[in-house]
Protein backbone atom coordinates (compact mmCIF):
# COMPACT_ATOMS: atom_id res chain seq x y z
CA UNK A 1 0.00 0.00 0.00
CA UNK A 2 1.27 3.57 -0.51
CA UNK A 3 1.07 6.38 1.69
CA UNK A 4 1.07 9.88 0.46
CA UNK A 5 3.39 11.52 2.77
CA UNK A 6 6.81 12.71 2.84
CA UNK A 7 9.11 11.36 4.74
CA UNK A 8 12.77 11.81 6.22
CA UNK A 9 15.59 11.13 4.56
CA UNK A 10 16.47 7.21 3.81
CA UNK A 11 19.93 5.61 4.37
CA UNK A 12 21.27 2.04 4.02
CA UNK A 13 24.04 1.25 6.15
CA UNK A 14 24.94 4.88 5.67
CA UNK A 15 28.38 6.20 7.08
CA UNK A 16 26.43 8.46 9.93
CA UNK A 17 24.56 5.24 11.00
CA UNK A 18 28.10 3.18 11.14
CA UNK A 19 29.65 5.48 13.74
CA UNK A 20 27.28 4.31 16.25
CA UNK A 21 28.56 1.03 16.94
CA UNK A 22 25.59 0.15 19.38
CA UNK A 23 22.77 0.68 16.86
CA UNK A 24 24.07 -1.52 14.29
CA UNK A 25 25.13 -3.95 16.73
CA UNK A 26 21.61 -3.64 17.84
CA UNK A 27 20.21 -4.15 14.07
CA UNK A 28 22.85 -7.12 13.66
CA UNK A 29 20.93 -9.27 16.86
CA UNK A 30 17.47 -8.39 15.48
CA UNK A 31 18.35 -9.60 12.48
CA UNK A 32 19.34 -13.01 13.74
CA UNK A 33 16.13 -12.68 16.18
CA UNK A 34 14.26 -11.91 12.64
CA UNK A 35 15.94 -14.63 10.44
CA UNK A 36 16.74 -12.46 7.46
CA UNK A 37 18.67 -9.23 6.42
CA UNK A 38 16.16 -5.77 6.53
CA UNK A 39 15.22 -4.54 3.36
CA UNK A 40 15.73 -1.04 4.98
CA UNK A 41 17.94 0.86 7.41
CA UNK A 42 17.25 4.74 8.76
CA UNK A 43 20.13 6.96 9.83
CA UNK A 44 19.95 8.90 12.67
CA UNK A 45 18.58 12.34 11.83
CA UNK A 46 21.16 14.07 14.33
CA UNK A 47 23.26 12.27 17.37
CA UNK A 48 21.66 11.50 19.99
CA UNK A 49 18.59 10.08 17.97
CA UNK A 50 17.38 7.05 16.65
CA UNK A 51 17.46 4.61 13.84
CA UNK A 52 14.87 2.30 12.63
CA UNK A 53 14.53 -0.90 10.16
CA UNK A 54 12.49 -2.85 8.66
CA UNK A 55 12.48 -6.84 7.70
CA UNK A 56 10.41 -8.08 4.95
CA UNK A 57 8.65 -11.13 5.42
CA UNK A 58 10.15 -14.52 4.34
CA UNK A 59 9.26 -18.23 3.32
CA UNK A 60 10.93 -20.36 5.07
CA UNK A 61 10.60 -23.89 6.12
CA UNK A 62 9.69 -25.33 9.47
CA UNK A 63 12.44 -25.43 11.96
CA UNK A 64 13.36 -21.92 10.42
CA UNK A 65 9.98 -20.63 11.07
CA UNK A 66 9.90 -21.65 14.59
CA UNK A 67 13.18 -19.55 15.00
CA UNK A 68 12.37 -16.38 12.95
CA UNK A 69 10.09 -14.09 15.10
CA UNK A 70 7.27 -12.64 12.64
CA UNK A 71 8.18 -14.66 9.46
CA UNK A 72 5.42 -14.08 7.83
CA UNK A 73 4.69 -10.23 8.00
CA UNK A 74 6.76 -6.70 7.50
CA UNK A 75 8.22 -5.61 10.88
CA UNK A 76 9.83 -2.46 11.18
CA UNK A 77 11.61 -1.77 14.93
CA UNK A 78 13.28 1.07 16.11
CA UNK A 79 17.55 0.74 17.10
CA UNK A 80 19.14 3.33 19.67
CA UNK A 81 15.95 4.27 21.32
CA UNK A 82 16.39 2.39 24.79
CA UNK A 83 19.69 4.66 25.38
CA UNK A 84 17.24 7.00 26.02
CA UNK A 85 16.06 6.65 29.90
CA UNK A 86 12.48 8.18 29.63
CA UNK A 87 11.57 10.56 32.73
CA UNK A 88 9.42 8.18 34.52
CA UNK A 89 7.49 9.19 37.94
CA UNK A 90 9.51 8.00 40.57
CA UNK A 91 6.30 7.07 42.61
CA UNK A 92 4.70 5.02 39.83
CA UNK A 93 2.09 2.32 41.29
CA UNK A 94 3.51 -1.09 41.36
CA UNK A 95 0.55 -2.40 38.65
CA UNK A 96 1.14 0.31 36.22
CA UNK A 97 4.65 0.93 36.52
CA UNK A 98 6.57 2.14 33.20
CA UNK A 99 9.88 0.93 32.22
CA UNK A 100 12.31 3.57 31.20
CA UNK A 101 13.88 2.15 28.42
CA UNK A 102 11.50 1.28 25.72
CA UNK A 103 12.49 0.63 22.19
CA UNK A 104 9.37 0.40 19.54
CA UNK A 105 8.00 -2.38 16.78
CA UNK A 106 5.33 -2.29 14.25
CA UNK A 107 4.00 -5.23 12.00
CA UNK A 108 2.11 -4.98 8.64
CA UNK A 109 0.62 -7.63 6.84
CA UNK A 110 2.33 -5.79 3.50
CA UNK A 111 4.90 -3.32 2.96
CA UNK A 112 3.86 0.30 3.05
CA UNK A 113 5.01 2.75 0.66
CA UNK A 114 5.44 6.69 0.01
CA UNK A 115 7.41 9.86 0.24
CA UNK A 116 8.01 11.56 -2.68
CA UNK A 117 9.56 8.59 -5.06
CA UNK A 118 6.97 6.96 -3.78
CA UNK A 119 8.47 3.97 -2.50
CA UNK A 120 10.58 4.60 0.23
CA UNK A 121 9.89 2.31 3.58
CA UNK A 122 6.85 4.05 5.54
CA UNK A 123 7.23 2.28 8.96
CA UNK A 124 10.57 2.86 9.60
CA UNK A 125 10.12 6.53 8.99
CA UNK A 126 7.04 6.77 11.11
CA UNK A 127 8.31 4.41 13.88
CA UNK A 128 11.96 6.96 13.82
CA UNK A 129 9.72 9.86 13.92
CA UNK A 130 7.99 8.58 17.01
CA UNK A 131 11.17 7.83 18.67
CA UNK A 132 13.00 11.19 18.15
CA UNK A 133 9.94 12.72 19.22
CA UNK A 134 9.71 11.19 22.61
CA UNK A 135 13.70 11.82 22.90
CA UNK A 136 13.21 15.28 22.18
CA UNK A 137 9.95 16.14 24.03
CA UNK A 138 11.54 14.31 27.03
CA UNK A 139 8.29 11.73 27.15
CA UNK A 140 7.56 8.56 29.24
CA UNK A 141 5.05 6.41 27.48
CA UNK A 142 4.22 3.01 28.46
CA UNK A 143 1.25 0.52 27.39
CA UNK A 144 -1.87 2.05 26.49
CA UNK A 145 -0.91 5.71 26.45
CA UNK A 146 -1.57 6.99 23.05
CA UNK A 147 -0.10 10.10 21.35
CA UNK A 148 -1.73 12.69 19.32
CA UNK A 149 -0.80 14.14 16.05
CA UNK A 150 -3.48 16.44 15.53
CA UNK A 151 -3.79 15.72 11.61
CA UNK A 152 -3.49 12.68 9.37
CA UNK A 153 -0.69 10.77 9.19
CA UNK A 154 -0.63 11.06 5.50
CA UNK A 155 -3.12 12.89 2.88
CA UNK A 156 -4.66 9.44 2.02
CA UNK A 157 -5.65 8.21 5.48
CA UNK A 158 -7.61 8.95 8.58
CA UNK A 159 -5.27 7.91 11.29
CA UNK A 160 -4.42 10.95 13.35
CA UNK A 161 -2.58 8.99 16.58
CA UNK A 162 -1.11 6.35 17.75
CA UNK A 163 -2.05 3.15 20.09
CA UNK A 164 1.08 1.81 22.35
CA UNK A 165 0.35 -1.54 22.89
CA UNK A 166 2.49 -5.16 24.22
CA UNK A 167 3.28 -6.97 20.73
CA UNK A 168 1.39 -10.16 19.71
CA UNK A 169 2.35 -13.32 18.19
CA UNK A 170 6.26 -12.77 19.40
CA UNK A 171 8.56 -13.57 21.91
CA UNK A 172 9.21 -10.19 22.80
CA UNK A 173 11.88 -11.12 25.18
CA UNK A 174 13.83 -12.31 22.62
CA UNK A 175 13.28 -8.74 20.96
CA UNK A 176 14.54 -6.89 23.77
CA UNK A 177 17.30 -8.60 24.46
CA UNK A 178 18.60 -7.14 21.17
CA UNK A 179 18.59 -3.55 22.64
CA UNK A 180 18.79 -1.83 26.38
CA UNK A 181 15.13 -1.97 26.55
CA UNK A 182 12.93 -3.25 29.12
CA UNK A 183 9.77 -3.29 27.15
CA UNK A 184 8.85 -3.53 23.45
CA UNK A 185 5.99 -1.23 22.84
CA UNK A 186 3.82 -2.13 19.99
CA UNK A 187 2.38 1.21 17.95
CA UNK A 188 -1.12 0.83 16.38
CA UNK A 189 -2.68 3.67 14.25
CA UNK A 190 -6.23 4.96 15.15
CA UNK A 191 -8.45 7.49 14.12
CA UNK A 192 -9.46 10.93 15.78
CA UNK A 193 -13.07 8.83 16.73
CA UNK A 194 -11.10 6.00 17.82
CA UNK A 195 -8.63 8.14 20.54
CA UNK A 196 -11.96 10.03 22.08
CA UNK A 197 -13.11 6.87 22.57
CA UNK A 198 -10.32 5.82 24.16
CA UNK A 199 -9.82 8.90 26.60
CA UNK A 200 -13.72 8.75 27.27
CA UNK A 201 -14.07 4.83 27.82
CA UNK A 202 -10.33 3.86 28.29
CA UNK A 203 -8.25 1.79 26.33
CA UNK A 204 -9.52 -1.80 27.44
CA UNK A 205 -12.82 -0.45 26.05
CA UNK A 206 -11.07 0.20 22.52
CA UNK A 207 -8.96 -2.80 22.57
CA UNK A 208 -12.28 -4.59 23.32
CA UNK A 209 -13.94 -2.71 20.52
CA UNK A 210 -11.22 -4.10 17.78
CA UNK A 211 -12.12 -7.49 19.10
CA UNK A 212 -15.66 -7.30 18.60
CA UNK A 213 -15.10 -5.82 14.90
CA UNK A 214 -11.74 -8.03 14.30
CA UNK A 215 -9.02 -5.60 13.87
CA UNK A 216 -5.79 -6.88 14.69
CA UNK A 217 -2.95 -4.92 16.67
CA UNK A 218 -1.21 -3.57 13.22
CA UNK A 219 -0.05 -1.13 11.37
CA UNK A 220 -2.88 -0.58 9.04
CA UNK A 221 -3.16 3.27 8.34
CA UNK A 222 -6.27 2.50 5.11
CA UNK A 223 -8.76 0.27 7.64
CA UNK A 224 -11.85 1.91 8.70
CA UNK A 225 -12.42 3.73 12.33
CA UNK A 226 -14.30 0.85 14.97
CA UNK A 227 -16.02 3.30 16.25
Amino acid sequence: RQLRTHLPRLGSRSAHCERSAFMMKTIAKYAAVFGRQPSAVREPLSDGHVTSCTFPPTRCGLWRRLMSEAHDRTVSVTAGLSAYRMPVPSDQNQTSRIPDRIELIAFSSVPIVGGQSGSEDVLSAVLQMIGDYIINQKLAVGVGHTLDFGEPLASNVAMTAILFSLPQGVDSKRIERCSEAMQLLNIVPITAKELEYCRQSGVIALLDRFDEVQIPPVFDCFRGSAV
